[in-house]
């Protein structure tokens, strides 16, 4: 439920743009009850021109003597407050009102622009760590992520399986999402997500409750039994809120559907336009992006013709209904004698207070409906992300993560000098227990049992496709399995072995910013000289100072602006800061030239002291030195030993080796 989120995890500053709310409607209600005093003082003034009953002129007729009394501020005690002081008390209310109403405006501007960049930060972590997972189409009935209330930031997070570490035989594991639908997600999403959070919750919520505080002065000030009638009014309000919300939800999650559709295509199209024109299958690529944008316009005009039927609908039976039923109510009490004409006239200018919230509705109601849709996909796409923020919080271990800027208890913050490299008896112990992995119905490891050398290197070596990449993603918590994974002899679920790993690969994803910005991606406090220690260590520290800026020099898209060698050593100082006990090495040195995979070997060396180490490699010459080997072939352990073992005794390792093949 919204007002759930709005008042548990709402944006910083939600509730002074509520509190402002609340004063900005007592402040114009009081303003109404003295328009309604100046109303009564002055029919007062009037009726002393009236005729007495003998045809005589009362005192003061003609020359408005009692007007000018009250204006003077004189009084009898039974004629009510001097005019002047109400005149006074309804200007000074409503410029009261009208600031704190300014006020209330202005401030979701400045907090949309803070969801947006802590969106994007995570986002754009998620997506450099690949833990980014691709969000499953949302059950019409039921926005993806509810039920669960997140951190701040983050709504509605997801719960996990109720057995995390063990997925069930066949569970399938959504995947990482393509590039469209990040980059969807990255902005449209992330911009109608945060304008849901800062421009719906905290005003709406201040909307549909400030009427009862308007409804509180109707009943002291003008009529009780009026007000009470339309408080029936207001409270329906909510509940139409929620009938409409739910019968738009369906055609609301078609749309956001195939407006992702539609972007993942027209990325694909973009990235491959060389490859089609080469085979001739541009125009047929044009034509389907044309009909996926033409299907995702399709699916927005009838959500646009729903919402706007339930605004009309709304504000048919709102504004039309309850101004009809107030008016009648404000007439008959006056005919009875109930209420004076001032306050007739104050109860009208309180109707359209009460009229706010079904206005707030018409103004916003699609920024809701739409924004806590891209919320909720968002909240699934980061799902894997912020299971590591939790276990990171729980383990104590990562401090400086993505979108967490504290350290753990007892850990040293983020710009403490760099702590001494941990020795190879505090490195964890890691244990395969009947791994397996299954892909769309496919089983790709087959119940491998495997102990890895604590504080040293297995090497995982086999054919291509024997499952060297997938038992990887595994072990880093990216890839659901079966049996178990165990961390220092206790059974270890995804998110405990995402917070206990990182990875460098062969392609490193390197943000299209500065040197800075990417070692900062996974330690968002770190001063410069942490980033010096870290870049020292990944031998890239020379290079990063020689560029023009420095450490704030821009890398080019994806670093094109950096050779291959650097832009992993910069993914090796990313690992160092990020200070993990376990690091995960697919390929890390292929495609190098001799000089650089020395200088990232060094690097790689110094990643490694102290930490247990597992590395996918497809050159055996850079397995050599492992401490221990494990050939994989058709996703079975056929083979295991020391290097030198391996090599001396039959089998794929010593043929591949001996035949000098670089690559498997």
């Amino acid at each position: 439920m919204w007002i759930r989120e709005a008042l548990v995890d709402g944006p910083a500053g939600t509730r002074a743009v509520v509190a402002l709310g609340w004063l900005r409607a007592a402040l114009l209600a009081v303003a109404a009850v003295a328009i309604g005093g100046i109303v009564d003082g002055l029919v007062r003034a009037a009726g002393a021109g009236v005729p007495t009953a003998d045809g005589g002129a009362p005192a003061g007729a003609g020359d408005w003597s009692g007007l000018a009394a009250l204006l003077g501020g004189a009084t009898d005690p039974h004629s009510g407050p001097p005019l002047a002081w109400l005149v006074a008390l309804a200007v000074a209310a409503a410029l009261g009102g009208a600031l704190a109403g300014g006020i209330a405006e202005a401030l979701p501007g400045r907090m949309q622009g803070r969801e947006e960049r802590a969106w994007r930060r995570r986002l754009l972590a998620g997506a450099l760590e690949g833990r980014l997972r691709a969000a499953a189409p949302a059950h019409p009935g039921r926005p993806a992520g509810a039920g669960r209330t997140g951190r701040s930031g983050g709504a509605g997070r997801p719960g996990g399986p109720a057995h995390p570490g063990a997925a069930h035989p066949g569970a399938a594991h959504p995947g990482p999402p393509a590039e469209g639908a990040v980059l969807d997600a990255a902005t449209s999403g992330v911009e109608k997500t945060a304008g849901y959070r800062a421009s719906f919750l905290g005003p709406t919520l201040g909307a549909f409750t400030a009427p009862l505080l308007v409804l509180a002065v109707w009943a002291l000030a003008i009529d009780a039994l009026s007000g009470l009638v339309l408080a029936a009014f207001v409270a329906l309000v909510p509940l139409v809120i929620v009938v409409a919300g739910r019968r738009l939800r369906r055609s609301n999650h078609e749309f956001r559907r195939r407006e992702t559709a539609a972007a993942n295509r027209y990325l694909e199209m973009l990235e491959g336009l060389g490859t089609l024109r080469v085979l001739g299958a541009a125009r047929r690529a044009s034509d389907e992006f044309a009909a996926s944008a033409r299907a995702a316009m399709a699916a927005l005009g009838r959500l646009l013709a729903r919402n706007q039927l339930m605004i009309v609908v709304n504000d048919a039976v709102f504004s039309i209904g309850m101004g009809a039923v107030a008016v009648a109510l404000v007439l008959r009490r006056l005919s009875d004698g109930a209420i004076s004409p001032g306050g007739a006239v104050a109860a009208v200018l309180l109707t359209v207070l009460l009229h706010e919230p079904i206005d707030r509705v018409g103004r916003t109601f699609y920024i809701g409906l739409g924004g806590r849709a891209r919320r909720d996909q968002l909240v699934a796409m980061l799902a894997d992300a912020d299971a590591d923020a939790d276990a990171d919080s729980d383990a104590g271990v990562g401090a400086g993560a993505p979108g967490s800027t504290a350290a753990a208890p007892g850990a040293p913050g983020p710009n403490a000098p760099r702590a001494a490299t941990p020795s190879p008896a505090s490195a964890p112990r890691l244990e395969l227990r009947g791994l397996a992995v299954d892909l769309d119905g496919t089983r790709i490891l087959h119940g491998l049992d495997l102990e890895l050398v604590a504080g040293g290197t297995t090497a995982i070596v086999g054919p291509s496709g024997a499952g060297k990449t997938t038992l990887l993603r595994a072990i880093g918590g990216l890839q659901a399995f079966e049996g178990e994974v165990r961390l220092d002899g206790e059974p270890a679920d995804p998110a405990r072995l995402r917070a206990a790993t990182t990875r460098v690969g062969q392609h490193p994803a390197i943000l299209s910013t500065t040197i800075a910005d990417n070692l900062r991606l996974v330690a968002p406090d770190a001063d410069e000289a942490r980033l010096r220690d870290a870049l020292a260590r990944a031998e890239l520290l020379d290079e990063a100072l020689a560029r023009p800026g420095g450490l704030e020099s821009d890398v080019g898209e994806a670093g094109a602006q950096l050779s291959g060698g650097q832009r992993r050593r910069l993914a090796i100082a990313r690992a160092l800061l990020r200070d993990r006990p376990v690091l995960l090495l697919d390929e890390p040195t292929a495609d190098l030239d001799r000089r650089t995979e020395t200088r990232v070997r060094r690097s790689l060396a110094r990643a490694a002291a102290g930490r247990t180490v597992v590395l996918v490699a497809h050159r055996l010459d850079t397995v050599l030195d492992a401490d221990l080997v494990v050939v994989l072939d058709g996703g079975r352990i056929v083979d295991r030993g020391a290097p030198a073992e391996l090599a001396a005794r039959s089998g794929w390792f010593a043929e591949a080796l001996g035949a000098g093949e670089v690559r498997a």
